[in-house]
């Protein structure tokens, strides 16, 4: 997505986005601007999959046991717990560090969070909690 923040995002192919990206942040080559757009989202996946398997951890279950509507659930929440966690300049700086380092500082997160946090989602759940075509940020967006 080109210009998320305006009135008038556009959504665009894989290789314009890269281009976009490099423009954007004056990237001398293509291939330096793909390989830092790729790590903003490889640092938040890192996170989600240690956050989704303490909660399997937790649960005893396995991933192909997950119903549909507890991934989804689990799925959210990791994001909003990355979210809330790390602010911009924190994400920009994980995003620098090894995989390695990663791994030690999101364990120290997903294996602190408190039960009851996580306890509440049946892993076993088909049904999403936020209806048909509706995800968390908007249920929420909608009590603003």
């Amino acid at each position: 997505m080109v210009d998320s923040h305006t009135k008038t995002p556009k959504y665009v192919c894989e290789p314009c986005a890269i281009d976009q990206f490099q423009k954007t942040y004056g990237f001398r080559s293509r291939k330096a601007a793909a390989a830092r757009r790729r790590r903003i989202f490889d640092v938040p996946y890192l996170f989600q999959e240690l956050y989704i398997g303490e909660y399997l951890k937790r649960k005893k279950v396995k991933f192909s046991e997950l119903g549909e509507g507890a991934f989804e659930q689990i799925f959210i929440l990791s994001r909003e717990a990355y979210n809330g966690l790390f602010g911009p300049e924190l994400k920009e700086h994980l995003e620098e560090l090894e995989q390695w380092e990663l791994e030690i500082i999101f364990r120290n997160f997903t294996e602190r969070t408190p039960p009851f946090i996580m306890d509440g989602i049946d892993p076993h759940s088909v049904k999403s909690p936020f209806g048909a075509g509706l995800t968390a940020r908007d249920d929420t967006a909608a009590d603003a």
